[in-house]
């Protein structure tokens, strides 16, 4: 499917969803919202995971496989959970985006946090949402064996594992990329960084889509900068 080039639609608000109840008490709705101003890498990288997921019938009909999971990493105020909002608005219509954070799942019972979060990923996949797991340092740092807590952690990295080779759109978020397990980092195949933006940066960006210098002005991802597409995702769609 061929897209020709479109010109940035100013945001003007999200459109008021009408979304079913989450399937679990562990899970929350995410609001839909306004597209996020990127790097060229991280905006093209979450583009075309964006897309794989909203054309993944097509996809399926070229027996391609649609994006495997999405790991959002980086300082705080960079704007992950922005891009989850994103998300949710750009899957209007196709998918509700339910997300699952440490607050929702912890508990202090030896193997209730683990399964929390089993249950959960498990209820959103199968209601056919998209699933966001939010600031999953606090439950998957590196596993290690000693004290009650640290199997608890094992156990939790083990359990967010297993969700991540569920069928179906999952992101992770962090801020601390380098206490995450490497087995949960080799399982995500869409591994985005997120630095802070400087001012200058966001001006450059701003200018090289539009062509001048708005003082205020919210980019569209698919109008933003040109997409690296890979070779066979991109034939297809």
């Amino acid at each position: 499917m061929s897209r020709g080039k479109q010109k940035p639609i100013p945001y003007s608000g999200v459109p008021e969803l009408q979304l079913l109840p989450p399937p679990s008490d562990r899970l929350a709705v995410v609001d839909p919202g306004p597209d996020v101003l990127l790097t060229s890498k991280a905006a093209a990288e979450i583009e075309e995971w964006l897309e794989g997921w909203i054309y993944s019938a097509k996809l399926a009909e070229a027996a391609v496989s649609a994006p495997g999971p999405l790991f959002l990493h980086g300082p705080p105020g960079t704007g992950k959970t922005a891009v989850t909002k994103m998300l949710a608005r750009r899957f209007t219509d196709v998918r509700p985006v339910y997300v699952i954070d440490a607050m929702r799942v912890t508990e202090g019972y030896l193997g209730a946090t683990s399964a929390n979060i089993a249950k959960a990923s498990d209820a959103a996949i199968r209601s056919g949402a998209a699933l966001v797991l939010e600031e999953i340092d606090t439950l998957a740092s590196n596993r290690s064996y000693g004290s009650s807590s640290e199997v608890e952690n094992t156990r939790a990295t083990t359990s967010i594992m297993r969700v991540l080779e569920l069928s179906g759109p999952i992101v992770l978020t962090s801020n601390r990329l380098d206490v995450i397990d490497l087995a949960i980092i080799r399982r995500c195949e869409y591994i985005v960084e997120m630095p802070p933006l400087s001012l200058e940066q966001c001006r450059t960006i701003v200018t090289q889509v539009l062509g001048e210098d708005p003082g205020y002005i919210s980019l569209s991802l698919s109008v933003a900068l040109p997409l690296a597409k890979r070779a066979k995702r991109s034939a297809v769609l």
